[in-house]
């Protein structure tokens, strides 16, 4: 089988619900095969390996108004059976996946919660939002390790670099900024051609960043020395995601043309194309 070609298998379906929900069932999928990018969309729903045949994770209706939160970013423990999520509500939590145990509520920001992120050593969690404040937590005793950053404008999307050492982030600004965490300072900034930027990926070897947004380009940069590589007209509407493939050789990305491409890192080159006519597709994990 060409690495054009598509197969089907089955895949866990996990969704993020307005109702506060994280759950997990049976739902066919289709597969990118070699890399196995799974895709979720507008219509609800994330798809994602089967975690187990049914998990329910429930946040608390708000005593006031008995609206539960809505829930717009997650983050995997790369350790542990741990998930992190923040939303509209301003609050990040942290749950045990197998029992569904609310582990820690994290306050610290006054906006929608758009990013969490565990550090690759698993040590930390980033948390970012729509107050342009990025914060940094101990995530076992979920103790505020200090006031990180402020970026002066609303972040949506948020990485570490893979030696844990920077994050970078995007958001409503014409311009990719990676902070030092040593410092907490910018110590590089990333022009783009979107001031509306809506995700963003650092390769796992460590030399590339990867970005899209608003405007459908796709746009490579040697995280280096801020060289661009690339920019790709890659989707006629809205970028939601881009991520690069474990062997950064490839980059996947995804948006509300409701199509998957998949670039060659190398030359900038489609490579795969598939299309998903039934939504929007707003997220993307490999």
């Amino acid at each position: 089988m060409t690495d054009r070609q598509i197969n089907r298998r089955v895949f866990g379906l996990a969704s993020l619900l307005a109702g506060g929900c994280l759950w997990t069932s049976l739902h066919c999928a289709e597969e990118v095969r070699g890399d196995d990018a799974l895709f979720g969309g507008s219509a609800g729903s994330i798809q994602v390996p089967i975690l187990s045949p049914r998990t329910i994770i429930r946040h608390r209706p708000h005593p006031k108004t008995g609206d539960a939160p809505v829930v717009s970013t997650v983050s995997l423990h790369p350790r542990q059976s741990v998930v992190a999520t923040g939303g509209d509500d301003h609050v990040v939590r942290v749950w045990d996946l197998a029992s569904g145990q609310l582990l820690l509520e994290l306050r610290g920001h006054d906006d929608w919660v758009r990013s969490v992120r565990f550090s690759p050593d698993g040590q930390r969690l980033a948390t970012a939002a729509a107050d342009g404040r990025i914060l940094l937590w101990d995530h076992q005793s979920g103790r505020h390790l200090t006031p990180f950053a402020q970026a002066g404008h609303p972040i949506s999307a948020m990485q570490f670099t893979p030696d844990g050492n920077s994050i970078v982030i995007a958001g409503f600004r014409c311009e990719v900024m990676r902070y030092s965490l040593a410092t907490g300072l910018v110590d590089r900034r990333f022009p783009t051609a979107c001031g509306d930027m809506r995700s963003l990926d650092v390769s796992p070897d460590g030399r590339w960043l990867v970005g899209g947004g608003r405007n459908g380009h796709v746009r490579l940069w040697s995280l280096a020395d801020g060289r661009v590589a690339h920019d790709i007209p890659a989707h006629r509407q809205r970028i939601r995601t881009v991520m690069f493939a474990d062997d950064s050789r490839h980059i996947i990305t995804a948006g509300e043309d409701r199509a998957i491409h998949k670039f060659d890192v190398a030359t900038g080159e489609l490579v795969q194309r598939i299309p998903h006519p039934q939504a929007k597709i707003l997220a993307c994990v490999m």
